[in-house]
């Protein structure tokens, strides 16, 4: 995917995040962000970092559990989600867990994709010597001599497994592997939004795969290098924050220092995800999505900029909207691309002194990127399926980014982004009990209206 190079990431919409070895409590008040329990709807879709999907993957959404199909898909249809931040988690064995903020409306369906990170041993060392741990891109996490203890309580003195990585804040796909949605709550427990210049995530483990923590009393130093690129806004000294994986925000804790070779260097007392920020005041921005019919489009990433280059990430709902909390009185450039990552508007917004709606925003498409997809869709007993949803693909194996919300009635009309592609890939799938149907595929050259008939969520 082709998105905004070289940037580091602020917070919006739907955004990414990696679980922790253990779980620090969240502030007992966060204020700004209140908590607004509405109904509403989810579809999503998991995939590692190559792009190819995963399967069987457990979602959780408070007390509700799905697993993604084999196309990486999943749904939630009708549930309990928090309309300022629901928090749903992503985990498969080999894999780091990833916990995601999502942001969504009263009886609307907010889409979200999440990428696994494969969790490898990246080094091995005695507790009772200590030892180096290089990740990738050349973080770093340095450990003393009898400084890791049993997260259980207990010392521990045998080999310790390390599983780290560091995500790039530059990365393309740093919207699908960031933890959270980068809102943060500093040490005065006010909600903030982050501008990140590189995380690192770390779990331990022993010889038995025990689960091992840093010693209470204790510290362990991380290094994170910084792009080149982001030197010129890079802080002589910078908050440090851990990931809190059940509240969803970033917990203000110490500080690192950037050196002069160009990394940050500061020490932790745990293990969770780590992240180096900027904090800014935030605001909550919205806006809708439509092409030149009015047709209000799902599943476009939308990239909001500060001039400086940092930029965070999201992507339009069932209804074509876009949300998020951005930074307070700071001018803004918006941005919209279609699912091949090529750019499809850009316009300027903000700067915003308070809690805004954005003008909507028309998208003039090229030819054959927008279809309008209409039919029926029956369940396992053919009779109308009035829980489900639609999925449109222009690959057959692959990712597929639309999703069309059934009616009661099982009708389904919805406009998707098919990237220019002469060829789609349509199924329909039963949430409750959940059944997926057979994929057909479908000639659109030249069309921007396709009416598929009637759809079976059985194979």
């Amino acid at each position: 995917m082709k998105l905004l190079k070289n940037v580091a990431c602020l917070s919006l919409l739907l955004v990414f995040a990696f679980s922790s070895c253990i779980k620090e409590p969240a502030p007992d008040v966060i204020t700004e962000i209140e908590e607004v329990l509405i109904t509403s709807s989810l579809n999503g879709s998991v995939v590692d970092e190559t792009g190819i999907p995963i399967t069987d993957a457990m979602v959780n959404l408070g007390s509700n559990t799905r697993f993604t199909d084999e196309n990486g898909s999943f749904s939630f249809s009708d549930v309990e989600m928090d309309q300022n931040g629901t928090v749903i988690t992503v985990d498969k064995e080999g894999y780091f867990s990833n916990t995601k903020v999502l942001l969504t409306k009263t009886n609307q369906t907010a889409t979200t994709k999440v990428m696994l990170i494969a969790r490898t041993i990246t080094n091995t060392f005695d507790a009772t010597i200590g030892g180096i741990s290089t990740t990738n891109g050349g973080a770093k996490v340095d450990f003393g001599a009898n400084t890791v203890a049993l997260q259980s309580g207990g010392t521990y003195s045998g080999n310790v497994n390390v599983y780290a990585t560091w995500l790039d804040p530059t990365a393309d796909d740093l919207p699908l592997r960031m933890p959270g949605d980068l809102r943060g709550s500093n040490t005065e427990e006010e909600a903030v939004t982050l501008v990140t210049y590189g995380m690192i995530g770390v779990e331990l483990e022993g010889d038995n795969g025990e689960a091992l923590n840093i010693a209470e009393g204790e510290t362990a130093t991380i290094e994170i290098p910084v792009p080149a690129e982001l030197l010129n806004s890079a802080p002589a000294t910078i908050p440090l924050w851990h990931f809190d994986e059940d509240s969803g925000y970033w917990i203000e804790e110490g500080e690192a220092t950037l050196t002069s070779d160009n990394t940050y260097v500061g020490t932790v007392s745990h293990f969770s995800f780590w992240n180096y920020d900027v904090p800014y005041g935030l605001i909550h921005i919205e806006g809708t999505v439509l092409d030149f019919r009015g047709e209000k489009l799902s599943g476009l990433s939308v990239v909001i900029s500060l001039e400086n280059g940092d930029a965070g990430y999201g992507w339009t709902n069932s209804e074509g909207l876009y949300e998020g909390y951005v930074p307070k009185d700071q001018a803004l450039k918006i941005e919209i691309f279609d699912s091949c990552g090529e750019s499809i508007y850009t316009g300027d917004i903000g700067p915003f002194e308070e809690d805004s709606t954005v003008s909507d925003i028309i998208v003039v498409p090229t030819e054959g990127s927008f279809l309008t997809v209409s039919g029926v869709l029956n369940n396992c007993n053919n009779e109308p399926e009035s829980n489900g949803y639609v999925s449109v693909a222009t690959e057959e194996w692959g990712f597929p980014f639309n999703f069309i919300e059934v009616n009661n009635d099982g009708s389904f009309n919805g406009t998707v982004d098919v990237c220019g592609d002469l060829e789609v890939f349509i199924y329909g799938v039963s949430n409750d009990p959940f059944s997926q149907g057979t994929t057909t595929s479908h000639d659109v050259t030249g069309l921007t209206e396709l009416n598929v008939g009637t759809l079976i969520s059985c194979w």
